[in-house]
């Protein structure tokens, strides 16, 4: 698994692309999405080892490489100067950034191409990590300060394409779980792998697990700890317009029958359960809204373009477990995800009834990770009335 892991990262790095970007004097723009970062590219071939004590004078007293620092560079350095330190040979700046060790494939590049690029571009020596080290921060040194705050630009510019590359790593999610709960799911999938043994595509490893049954509200990209932190925040400041719009009230819905994401029964990847809430008033479409545009730029740019689609995956193909199914694919392939024909559970449990739920209150979920009750691990969570 970790050898396809592997390739799969490599194969992610290989094709990763910097966004567009135009240069004019000595400055590039660098446009990523609706963000635009601005770096500095020094002239190497004009560039001597002797002028190094000259180039940390000049940043050192507030200039950018030589002439006087515009307003938006000026807050670029002000922004993390505080944080830079000299060196312990005192002839160096150094700056530690923290960064999440997913990045580091993209940061160093095919061959190393993209660390080597920055390194000579900004006059910097960025030290990354070995693979596998629990150190968490690259160091950034350079005999002016300047070249730093290039460096570390740069580097944004990378983890923020990277984080729509990789894409989201953490959801905001309402749990639905009850041992009332767990019982229907669990006859649910006795009933329907009793009675559709023949489905394409059908295997046991594809039920969500009863444990982390759950509304999925959005998706979010969380890699750095800024990011964390700004979700966390989000979610503390919301919290009384949220229970405004509850009408500080519990909100209950119903789970009936079966929905696919896709527009194709005979080849479809997530089949998920009817959400109703029970009353008229229509509060949990609009609490999830007002979240969903609160949280808006801490999500991958495509899934701020989606419609709401409040939906509680009861099957997911990417849950297979692959090695008994037989579906993993031979080294090298593709690692496509066999899909269900959902045709026959469709028309066969088009009015199933999961039951109603209590909806207990709203968490920012990581994937993957998950605490002592085998939900998934939360950053913050708050509660509903």
């Amino acid at each position: 698994e970790s050898e396809r892991g592997d390739e799969a990262m490599q194969k992610l790095v290989t094709d990763f692309r910097i966004g567009e970007y135009t240069e004019e004097e000595g400055i590039r723009l660098v446009k990523v999405g609706n963000r635009i970062f601005r770096t500095c590219v020094f002239d190497m071939e004009k560039f001597q080892v002797g002028d190094a004590e000259e180039l940390t004078s000049q940043t050192d007293e507030g200039s950018w490489g030589g002439e006087e620092r515009e307003e938006g560079r000026e807050e670029d350095l002000e922004c993390i100067e505080d944080r830079i330190r000299k060196g312990p040979n005192n002839n160096k700046w150094e700056f530690s950034k923290q960064v999440d060790p997913v990045f580091y494939p993209f940061i160093i590049g095919k061959g190393a191409t993209t660390k080597k690029e920055i390194e000579k571009e900004t006059r910097t020596t960025l030290t990354i990590p070995p693979r596998g080290s629990k150190h968490d921060c690259i160091r950034i040194s350079a005999f002016g300060k300047a070249a730093i705050v290039s460096a570390n630009t740069r580097l944004d510019v990378i983890i923020y394409e990277a984080i729509e590359t990789l894409g989201p790593n953490c959801f905001l999610s309402i749990p639905l779980v009850s041992p009332a709960m767990t019982a229907t799911l669990e006859s649910f999938k006795l009933r329907v792998m009793t009675e559709h043994t023949a489905c394409p595509g059908l295997d046991a490893s594809i039920f969500a697990a009863p444990s982390l049954f759950h509304l999925t509200v959005g998706m979010l990209s969380l890699y750095t700890q800024e990011a964390k932190q700004e979700a966390c925040q989000i979610l503390e400041r919301i919290r009384p317009k949220v229970y405004d719009l509850l009408g500080t009230r519990t909100i209950r819905i119903h789970l009936q029958g079966l929905n696919i994401m896709s527009d194709d029964p005979s080849e479809c990847h997530v089949v998920y359960a009817g959400v109703k809430e029970v009353g008229v008033e229509d509060r949990l479409r609009r609490v999830c809204e007002y979240v969903l545009e609160e949280f808006a730029d801490l999500m991958p740019r495509k899934e701020t373009e989606r419609n709401l689609k409040l939906h509680a995956t009861v099957m997911n193909t990417k849950l297979r477990d692959a090695s008994r199914s037989g579906d993993r694919p031979p080294k090298g392939k593709s690692n496509r995800r066999t899909p269900l024909d959902a045709s026959d559970l469709l028309r066969d449990y088009s009015t199933f009834d999961f039951g109603e739920v209590i909806l207990p209150g709203l968490h920012i979920s990581q994937r993957g990770k998950y605490d002592k009750t085998g939900y998934y691990a939360s950053l913050a969570s708050m509660t509903f009335p």
